[in-house]
């Protein structure tokens, strides 16, 4: 069974977090409780709602259940390289796609990669799109 972990955008402090706890309601809107490390090194807890939307402080990202070259684990919103395609190496951003209930790496308009076509030597993660949007501008490196 595929291992179920989430990490975080945190959109007020601009970096990302470590999930501690998520809590879904019927009546409410999810609740998502997070930690970082401030500049400080002060360790804080937070929490945020999140509606239907994704409107929060927080922005979730799942784990996809598998690590790239450098056994890092990959999450929805990293950039990955992928090594040996067709086209040769390409770049884009992890995302989850509803409608073909599967990981997918988004290049461009044209062209989608299935993220579990791929071996974890065939990826490494080279950022997120939160962090380092420039990364999917251009040519994979």
């Amino acid at each position: 069974m595929r291992e179920i972990k989430f990490r975080a955008w945190d959109r007020n402090e601009k970096n990302m977090v470590k999930v501690t706890g998520i809590i879904f309601s019927a009546v409410q809107h999810t609740l998502v409780r997070y930690r970082y490390v401030n500049d400080k090194g002060k360790t804080i807890d937070e929490q945020s709602h999140i509606d239907e939307e994704g409107f929060g402080s927080v922005v979730l990202m799942q784990y996809t259940g598998l690590k790239d070259k450098n056994d890092k684990e990959i999450y929805e919103g990293d950039i990955v390289v992928l090594y040996n395609t067709q086209e040769g190496n390409v770049s884009g951003r992890v995302y989850w796609d509803e409608l073909l209930g599967r990981y997918l790496v988004f290049r461009d308009e044209d062209k989608l990669y299935d993220l579990y076509e791929f071996l974890s030597e065939e990826m490494n993660i080279i950022g997120n799109i939160y962090e380092n949007p420039e990364l999917l501008k251009g040519d994979a490196p």
